[in-house]
């Protein structure tokens, strides 16, 4: 609309268009507050879920280690209370040596060969024939 700049409607048009304007800025940033807002409050609450999602993990995994753990104590003591009884042969390789110490346990001496005394590889130590 084109008003004159000197009558007092110009005036008029003037001060309400200013007010118009200040008041949809107004709204505008009301609008980006609850925006953000509610996008800060979405953020929030993922994050406590993710906190909790890895408290709840943690919880059921330690529950886990702890009851192998336990398990394992369970067995290994149920085993060291059991008596082993074997009977029969056993042969060894030829030069290894097999000795009983006090407490029952055998026991397979290195064979002394290329590597200078140093003691073979499992797969090689005592190996029956």
């Amino acid at each position: 609309m084109f008003v004159d700049e000197d009558t007092e409607a110009a005036t008029l048009y003037a001060a309400s268009e200013k007010e118009i304007r200040a008041n949809a800025r107004l709204i505008g940033a009301k609008a980006t507050q609850k925006l953000l807002l509610g996008v800060g409050g979405a953020a929030l609450l993922m994050g406590g879920g993710v906190g909790l999602a890895c408290l709840g993990y943690s919880r059921v995994v330690d529950k886990q280690v702890v009851a192998q753990q336990e398990a394992n104590d369970v067995f290994f003591a149920r085993l060291a209370r059991t008596p082993l009884k074997t009977e029969g042969t056993v042969k060894v390789a030829d030069g290894g040596e097999v000795a009983l110490k006090g407490g029952g346990l055998a026991t397979n001496s290195p064979r002394k060969g290329p590597r200078s005394g140093a003691a073979l590889p499992c797969s090689k130590r005592g190996k029956a024939s």
